[in-house]
Formats: C-alpha cells, sequence, structure tokens
C-alpha cells in the first residue's frame, strides 16, 4: 500500500510512505515534490515492487504542470523526475 500526504506549513513537501501489507512493515518513507493540488499525489508500485511512481502537478510560470517522479524502493533514491 502506498500513503501519499500532501505538504502543510511545517513541512513544504509531501511524503509517499510505501507498506508491505502481508507483513505490516513500512518498506520506504520518500519526500515526494510539493504539489500545486489541494490533494495528496497518485502514486504506483512496479509489479516486482522494487520502483514507486509519483504523479503530481506543480506550477510554471501560472500554469499547472503534470510531474511524473520515478524512485527506487531499495534506496529511496529518485530516479527520474519529467514535466
Amino acid at each position: 500500500a502506498i500513503i501519499c500526504t500532501r505538504q502543510s506549513e511545517d513541512r513544504p513537501n509531501g511524503a509517499a510512505v510505501v507498506w508491505d501489507l502481508v507483513t505490516q512493515q513500512r518498506v520506504a518513507e520518500l519526500e515526494i515534490p510539493p504539489s500545486a493540488n489541494p490533494g495528496p499525489p497518485i502514486g504506483a508500485m512496479s509489479p516486482d515492487n522494487t520502483r514507486l511512481v509519483i504523479m503530481t502537478s506543480r506550477n510554471v510560470n501560472g500554469r499547472d504542470v503534470l510531474l511524473v517522479v520515478g524512485y527506487d524502493l531499495k534506496t529511496g533514491k529518485k530516479l527520474a523526475e519529467v514535466e
């Protein structure tokens, strides 16, 4: 399961927490980019559960632009970011 939280005043970026529902263990917690939307971003896992993609939007020159960010769940590192 992926739980995404939106940013707040005390936390300018959001977070994505990934849980293994079978073992009830936390797999990773990743800082994700701030969103132009009021709600949380959307997340999807790779079929082998090693990567996570977060889809959100950001404000660029007054326009909302779709932002897709990929993460490696073993290392927690950002793999790529595409607008």
